[in-house]
């Protein structure tokens, strides 16, 4: 079930998403531009986080599902230290799902 889950989610992160503006009426849209998806890089257990929306949440689990932290996005490119013991985590951020091994 969790395998599938982290399949899901993660065909969710490769999709690029597309911003639209529609109408009063909603009947029609104009596409206004491309949002990139957020990006995440782990380096001597410090995030590195662009392309963030401001307010969203940053979850980080262990291998089996427990959530170790929540980090609040407070700008858009932040590096964020983590402490995190070694091991294998998944990072969860919007809809952007990654793996990363602490060493």
């Amino acid at each position: 079930m969790k395998r599938t889950l982290l399949l899901v989610l993660y065909m969710m992160s490769i999709a690029p998403m597309t911003l639209v503006a529609q109408s009063d009426k909603g009947r029609s849209g104009v596409i206004i531009g491309e949002v990139p998806p957020p990006e995440l890089n782990v380096t001597d257990n410090v995030v590195h986080v662009r392309h963030a929306i401001v307010g969203s949440k940053l979850e980080i689990f262990t291998i089996v599902g427990n959530r170790v932290h929540l980090i609040e996005m407070k700008t858009t490119d932040e590096f964020y230290p983590l402490n995190l013991p070694k091991g294998i985590y998944i990072f969860k951020l919007e809809n952007t799902v990654r793996k990363f091994i602490i060493r």
